[in-house]
């Protein structure tokens, strides 16, 4: 019994301060790190992150962050941390990263995909006296219409 519970605080914990980078592909309601990277060791004096529907993510300069959306912060280095992906943050995101002087020293696209979760499939196994049976699946109240089931 304490194996357990130590085992599901660890859990909770490893899942409140998680810093998974953001694969391509992820699920609604997933949380995780896109990471801004730059060649040089140079301090960035302007941060910009943008999405393609042409709007800003992040702006941040001179220490100060001068627009934020929803659902997103900064870290420390620059990366841009989602709080908890929805199907309207699939997309190309666009990162400048520039020093004091305004040279451009990093520029990088990053590109994801956000899924709905897929609902758990009730499976129905049905025999009859004459010896036929029938196999279904049922996945509910999905909204995807794309969804489909096979075997």
């Amino acid at each position: 019994m304490i194996f357990q519970f130590s085992l599901s605080l660890m859990f909770l914990f490893g899942f409140a301060v998680s810093t998974e980078t953001c694969g391509k592909d992820l699920l609604v309601g997933t949380s995780c790190i896109m990471k801004l990277r730059t060649k040089t060791n140079e301090k960035p004096s302007e941060i910009k992150w943008t999405h393609d529907r042409n709007y800003n993510i992040l702006h941040w300069r001179d220490g100060r962050i001068k627009v934020k959306a929803e659902g997103v912060s900064k870290e420390e280095d620059g990366s841009l941390r989602f709080q908890s992906v929805t199907l309207k943050d699939t997309g190309t995101y666009t990162y400048t990263v520039t020093s004091s002087d305004g040279t451009e020293i990093a520029k990088d696209k990053v590109e994801i995909k956000v899924y709905e979760k897929v609902p758990k499939p009730t499976v129905k196994f049905n025999c009859t006296a004459d010896g036929n049976a029938t196999l279904s699946c049922d996945v509910g109240n999905s909204k995807d219409p794309s969804l489909t089931v096979s075997w």
